[in-house]
């Protein structure tokens, strides 16, 4: 519960993490449908801006349309490549998702801005990223917010080894949505919990009564198992 309204900044652990001392691991309690997420995405904002030059619509020689530089960015981004591909998330995406230009019927407009929506991996960086998107357009690209960067479980970590004790059936996976994990870089943790993540943000987002209970005895021995095996957990 103290956690919570992580999207909202700064609110939720990005506040109290720093109150907290140290942590040796964490399960984060996002909806995985009892799954262990293993890596999470970052997610990388960009704006765009497409510049142009005014002119009369009936001079339209005399100007540069800045939808049509926005134009070509926009196919450009589609075709860009992001080749790097991570086991449990894949690839990384850029996707226009709002796009602003244009005033009036009779003019050429000589500005058209739009946002860039990065789901990326951790086989890149935001700055990498950053410097692919404004090579392959012809924008000023400027970033709006880098603050939630990928995170993954070390394959090796006590705590994801506790959690194959407990449960050998478990099925890890990488998971593209966001979460409080991305403010625990370099803490052993593992986001699992009840609840469909498809449901997150829908009208009746609920979760079964199973999944609660199957969470209750997971998150019990999990903890249970890591302060046992675990060298240098607090017994």
């Amino acid at each position: 519960a103290a956690t919570c309204m992580e999207e909202v900044t700064p609110s939720g652990l990005e506040q109290l993490i720093g109150d907290l001392g140290h942590i040796d691991a964490a399960l984060v309690g996002e909806p995985t449908s009892m799954q262990p997420a293993v890596a999470q995405g970052g997610l990388l904002i960009l704006e765009a801006t497409a510049h142009g030059r005014t002119a009369h619509s009936a001079r339209a020689h005399l100007g540069v349309n800045a939808l049509t530089v926005a134009a070509r960015d926009l196919v450009a981004l589609d075709a860009l490549q992001l080749e790097r591909v991570h086991p449990f998330l894949g690839g990384s995406t850029a996707n226009v998702t709002v796009l602003r230009g244009g005033d009036r019927h009779n003019v050429i407009p000589d500005r058209c801005d739009y946002t860039i929506d990065v789901r990326y991996n951790p086989a890149y960086t935001a700055a990498e990223i950053t410097q692919l998107i404004d090579d392959a357009t012809e924008a000023t690209i400027r970033v709006r917010s880098d603050r939630l960067k990928p995170v993954e479980t070390h394959p090796d970590g006590h705590l994801l080894a506790a959690l194959r004790h407990v449960a050998p059936d478990a099925e890890p996976f990488g998971s593209p949505t966001m979460s409080d994990w991305v403010f625990m870089r370099g803490i052993d943790a593992i986001k699992i919990g009840p609840g469909d993540s498809e449901q997150s943000h829908t009208p009746n987002e609920s979760m079964p009564v199973a999944h609660l209970e199957q969470a209750v005895p997971l998150y019990a021995g999990c903890v249970r198992r890591f302060l046992d095996t675990a060298p240098g957990a607090p017994r």
